[in-house]
């Protein structure tokens, strides 16, 4: 087995492990036990909270989750660059994350002061942040760096079990809601002690303060993947910010569950990207025709599995509802969570390609600019459509929208995939 195959499925099992412990227990806590107490609006509100701190997390997380273990894996049989560099990459990393938290807490108490729907809810808002935070720091590129994923395996997956089978003791009644966040929080930074302390003391790193022209080429480095994950959140969650607004909880609570079952499928392959981007990026720059034909198999893997995902979603929407959410979720409301789920569907197929081509392929051959400019494109088209239809459209309207929109963005990020394939390298199949 070669040494990028090993790699790769190294990381990659133990990153799909993660994402089912951290997908599939959550969905059948929700559906099964949190919905049916607290009610959609409750949901809402919670749902909410958590997307506004989604945005914090991101930023303070930073790219580093693409630029750090793309590092690591450069210098993979250089001993030396470890042992030397290590400690000031973790030490870089913690200034800048340091600094990005106080920018978050200057923005939360912006919104605080400006913004009525913030106030409304900012208990719970606030215990979700100091999830962001946790969560931000938690050190998952460092792991991924010296090929430690398991340990972010046993880490994430012990936390999140603990937090889901304790909610039923803390959580009884509607009034309950905001215990939720509280005890969020407090799991997320025992995990993050932890994470550290196994850093430091079982594997002996030394985290040590960085030049500041180390720290200046991490903000740098990181940034392609910041920027690309935070337009991927702003895209995916603007509409439950707009609904919120314009229609209030329950509709954010509806859209949150018709959007997530979908989703479930497509957050566990997430870490594919994650774990290919290193070998494409490096096949890519030692031998630029040969990497991008193992890219083009790449994606001809992500057309199947797309193609899979949106069938099995649109055939079978009212079973896999129910497979979900049991029969304790209103009967009133399956129908518009149905069709959520189906439109919904549909854009995942194109969101799954358009996402591959433009991170492994554009990205690794320089095209970040451009690559951004697609994004731009189709988010400015998403909230001209909101702002014309949804008002008036409601949660449907909104799911059209967004599917047009990754129509759109499928299309130009292929279509420039097309030349370069075809003219720019002469890459014939």
């Amino acid at each position: 087995m070669s040494d990028n195959i090993r790699y790769f499925l190294k990381n990659f099992l133990n990153l799909v492990f993660l994402r089912i412990v951290s997908r599939i227990i959550p969905i059948v806590m929700m559906t099964y036990y949190i919905i049916p107490i607290i009610g959609f609006s409750s949901f809402g509100k919670l749902e909410f909270a958590k997307i506004l701190n989604y945005f914090f997390k991101i930023i303070i997380a930073y790219g580093f989750v693409y630029s750090i273990p793309k590092v690591f894996y450069e210098n993979k049989n250089n001993d030396d660059f470890k042992r030397n560099n290590l400690g000031k990459i973790m030490g870089s990393i913690l200034i800048i994350r340091v600094i990005l938290i106080l920018f978050c807490a200057l923005i939360l108490l912006i919104l605080f002061l400006s913004s009525q729907v913030i106030r409304n809810e900012i208990d719970v808002i606030f215990y979700f942040f100091l999830v962001a935070i946790s969560s931000g720091l938690f050190p998952i590129c460092i792991y991924q760096g010296i090929e430690k994923i398991h340990i972010v395996t046993i880490l994430n997956s012990s936390v999140k079990l603990i937090f889901y089978l304790t909610i039923p003791f803390y959580i009884k009644t509607k009034n309950d809601v905001c215990y939720y966040p509280i005890a969020y929080s407090i799991i997320e930074f025992l995990r993050l002690l932890l994470s550290y302390f196994i850093l430091i003391y079982f594997y002996k790193i030394k985290i040590s303060f960085p030049r500041f022209d180390d720290i200046k080429k991490h903000v740098f480095d990181g940034f392609s993947g910041f920027s690309f994950s935070f337009y991927l959140l702003l895209y995916n969650n603007f509409p439950m910010l707009f609904l919120k607004i314009y229609f209030g909880n329950t509709s954010v609570g509806l859209y949150k569950l018709g959007t997530y079952i979908s989703q479930i499928i497509q957050q566990i392959l997430e870490p594919f990207l994650q774990c290919f981007y290193p070998i494409v990026n490096k096949k890519i720059k030692t031998d630029i025709s040969q990497g991008l034909r193992f890219s083009i198999n790449i994606f001809f893997v992500n057309i199947v599995v797309s193609t899979i995902i949106c069938a099995a979603c649109c055939c079978f929407p009212d079973k896999i509802i129910l497979f979900f959410c049991g029969s304790k979720i209103d009967s009133s409301k399956i129908i518009e969570i149905v069709e959520i789920l189906k439109i919904n569907s549909i854009t995942i197929f194109f969101t799954i390609l358009s996402s591959y081509l433009g991170v492994q392929i554009l990205r690794s051959l320089g095209y970040k600019n451009l690559y951004s400019l697609f994004l731009c494109i189709s988010f400015v088209l998403s909230l001209i459509l909101h702002f014309k239809y949804v008002i008036n459209g409601g949660i449907i309207a909104s799911m059209y929208s967004i599917l047009i929109c990754e129509i759109l963005l499928f299309l130009m990020v292929f279509s420039f995939f097309l030349y370069i394939i075809l003219e720019k390298y002469k890459i014939k199949q």
